[in-house]
């Protein structure tokens, strides 16, 4: 089962940068879509807002690969772990910065007097951030846990 979660990780890897192409490219009103280059900013935006998405998603797939393997609560896994909650982390903090950055990027296309910057705070922000914490948190118990374990493994 491991094995069937590590590839599925690994292909919506693959699959969302894609993804996240395809909607920028969709949203764009149609009479933009002839002539891309000043967008490019926006794109670079948007990338770099799922980037940590993607980033979770490699950590999600290695460590289901660890599952698979039988390995179940070894050091990698539990760094493995850790890392999907700090790109939890990282998600959230760039959703916190996408709306900013993002009409930054487009305030070139306004008119004077038209150009507006946004600033917002989204529950998917909110809780990305809360689980990223709390995920990191479990991981550092796991580790200190596993580090018992090994202490106690050796005592005689």
């Amino acid at each position: 089962m491991g094995r069937l979660f590590s590839t599925l990780w690994g292909v919506l890897a693959c699959i969302v940068p894609i993804l996240i192409v395809a909607h920028w490219y969709l949203t764009l009103p149609p009479a933009n879509r002839g002539n891309l280059s000043p967008h490019f900013l926006q794109l670079a935006v948007v990338l770099l807002a799922g980037g940590p998405l993607v980033l979770g998603l490699v950590h999600l797939r290695r460590l289901f690969a660890l599952f698979g393997e039988g390995e179940m609560f070894g050091r990698e896994n539990v760094a493995r772990i850790g890392k999907f909650g700090s790109a939890l982390l990282l998600f959230g903090l760039t959703q916190l910065a996408y709306f900013p950055l993002s009409s930054l990027a487009s305030a070139g296309f306004g008119s004077p007097g038209e150009r507006t910057i946004s600033i917002s705070f989204s529950s998917g922000a909110a809780v990305a951030l809360g689980v990223g914490f709390v995920v990191v948190v479990i991981a550092w118990v796991m580790e200190e846990a596993r580090k018992l374990e090994e202490e106690q493994s050796l005592t005689v």
